[in-house]
């Protein structure tokens, strides 16, 4: 069982998310690029790491914003099963890894409107953004 398993919400979230990911590919890192850079009026390296870039994507991206991403603001779980910037953040996984144990990963805030690039260890729980092939 998951380690949320005493928060009812967040482990049928969690349920239905891993059901999903089995029927769907996830977002693409090429995929995440491409709408950036969309969205954005200026800059957008999509080889950044650690970097905020692509303003105002990350306002466009957010629930409510002009893209129709809607991109929930559900923070992420840590790998000992807390969870960290509920409603203030949020943390979508790439399909590309950075290494055995990282892979890369989006992430924009609520205070921000841009988005950030880097990559992260692998047994941490942020969202995945998937697409019906």
């Amino acid at each position: 069982m998951s380690t949320c398993d005493h928060l009812p919400v967040y482990k049928t979230t969690y349920d239905l998310f891993l059901e999903i990911f089995k029927l769907t590919r996830n977002f693409s890192r090429t995929e995440q690029y491409t709408l950036e850079n969309y969205l954005a009026t200026g800059a957008c390296d999509a080889a950044r790491s650690g970097a905020w870039d692509c303003d105002p994507a990350g306002t466009a991206l957010k629930t409510g914003g002009s893209s129709g991403f809607e991109g929930l603001l559900a923070g992420y779980r840590d790998s000992s099963g807390s969870f960290y910037n509920l409603s203030s953040g949020t943390y979508f996984w790439s399909s590309l890894e950075s290494s055995v144990s990282y892979a890369w990963f989006r992430y924009f805030f609520s205070s921000y409107s841009t988005v950030n690039r880097y990559a992260y260890y692998k047994n941490y729980g942020f969202s995945a953004r998937c697409i019906k092939d």
